[in-house]
């Protein structure tokens, strides 16, 4: 059985548990929570005893008794909720549906290329017969 102890004294340690709870029966764990940045006792612990009677029977004597100083409460520990389940139902909103925009599709005038036959004389690129007629004038630069 898990066992709560609250309003302990800030100087407690687990063994100063284990010593109160021994005389009602066998105790498998105690501890002290402690604060994580200045690891001082954050005044309440936790002790497991071997069966369901030695721990109720440590509850009704302990409770409200008096230890190092102060009156400590003694009750039965609950199990913590898992943390992964959410403490309210998650909701999902509601998306409508978007309908797709309409595209509508607008046809160019095709232009034909000339064929062949159709270039005129002017428009012909005569190849140069030697490499005499080529141009000389170059963008060549070198670097």
């Amino acid at each position: 059985m898990n066992i709560f102890v609250s309003s302990l004294s800030f100087k407690a340690k687990k063994e100063d548990l284990f010593e109160l709870f021994s005389p009602f029966g066998e105790v498998l764990s105690a501890r002290i929570i402690l604060n994580k940045e200045t690891r001082r006792s954050r005044g309440y612990g936790f002790v497991e005893m071997a069966s369901r009677e030695e721990g109720q029977s440590a509850i009704t004597t302990l409770n409200g008794s008096e230890h190092m100083g102060r009156t400590i409460n003694v009750a039965e520990a609950y199990d913590r909720p898992a943390p992964n389940v959410p403490a309210t139902p998650v909701v999902e909103p509601v998306v409508e549906a978007v309908p797709e925009p309409v595209v509508e599709e607008i046809s160019e005038p095709v232009v034909e290329e000339p064929t062949v036959d159709e270039v005129t004389e002017t428009e012909a690129v005569e190849e140069p017969e030697n490499e005499a007629e080529l141009d000389t004038e170059t963008d060549i630069t070198e670097e």
